[in-house]
């Protein structure tokens, strides 16, 4: 086979190959977020570095621990986030898979709140005043 003939061939199956790892990622996203939604914990996480992607908004990257064992991942925030690193902030996850989380960026967490070693089951509702946890 000639050399035009091997391009054209690894082009269409690039042009293939496309579409069905898009699907596989959009289709595991969606799982994991399903796993959210049906069986999550709460802890606290800790947003230490921020990159920018190019044209594309920006990656968080934080860790948090449960149960003594440490966690280090990113998401993806759709705008400039640089500010919102070095603060803490609550984490959603998945108990059966720590890994699978969410840092809540709308939910700042203050100095003074310890997590327990598996998290809690619902977020805390915080007496910032008072520095307490309402029951």
């Amino acid at each position: 086979m000639n050399l035009k003939l091997l391009n054209k061939i690894a082009i269409i199956a690039m042009a293939c190959m496309l579409p069905i790892l898009i699907f596989i990622g959009i289709r595991s996203n969606k799982r994991k977020e399903r796993e959210l939604v049906e069986d999550s914990r709460y802890t606290i996480g800790y947003a230490y570095k921020w990159r920018s992607q190019y044209r594309s908004g920006s990656d968080i990257y934080y860790s948090y621990q449960v149960n003594g064992v440490d966690f280090h991942t990113r998401q993806y925030s759709g705008i400039s986030q640089r500010k919102l690193t070095g603060r803490r902030y609550f984490v959603k996850y998945y108990p059966p898979n720590p890994q699978n989380s969410r840092l809540l960026l709308e939910h700042p967490v203050p100095d003074w709140l310890k997590a327990p070693p598996n998290g809690w089951a619902e977020m805390p509702k915080l007496d910032l005043e008072n520095k307490r946890i309402v029951e």
